[in-house]
Parts: C-alpha cells; structure tokens; sequence
C-alpha cells in the first residue's frame, strides 16, 4: 500500500514513528508498504488514525490494487 507510506512521509513520520504510535512493527509496516501484504482490520484502524484518515480510504486502495493484481 504505497498510499501508506505516502501518508506517512506528508506527515513527516518515520516508519519508526509510525510503528510506535499504532503499535504495528516496523517490518509489518514495510511489508504493508510495499504490498507484500494485506493489512488486517485492526491494523487498518490504527493505521487510519495515526495518518489521520479513515479505514474506508485505505481499504479502497486496497481493492484498487487488488483488481490490478488481478487483472494482470
């Protein structure tokens, strides 16, 4: 989910930063970055909040990569 790490670097955050206030482990959160993995719900909540916006936004980038994916 690159929108994650765009986010992220728009707010001035670092992964570690990011990692300590949603509790998430900087490895996770890379592997969230790059789209190597899906984030669960809970993570999707904290990640919303820490980046100040909504799990709907996210999960709707989510679905976009995952029909691209799909579709290639």
């Amino acid at each position: 989910m690159i929108l994650i790490k765009l986010l992220r670097l728009l707010r001035g955050m670092s992964q570690f930063e990011l990692s300590l206030e949603t509790q998430i482990p900087s490895y996770r959160l890379s592997v969230l970055e790059n789209a190597k993995a899906v984030p669960r719900e809970e993570e999707l909540e904290r990640l919303a909040k820490a980046l100040g916006t909504t799990p709907e936004f996210l999960r709707k980038e989510i679905s976009e990569e995952a029909l691209v994916r799909e579709a290639v």
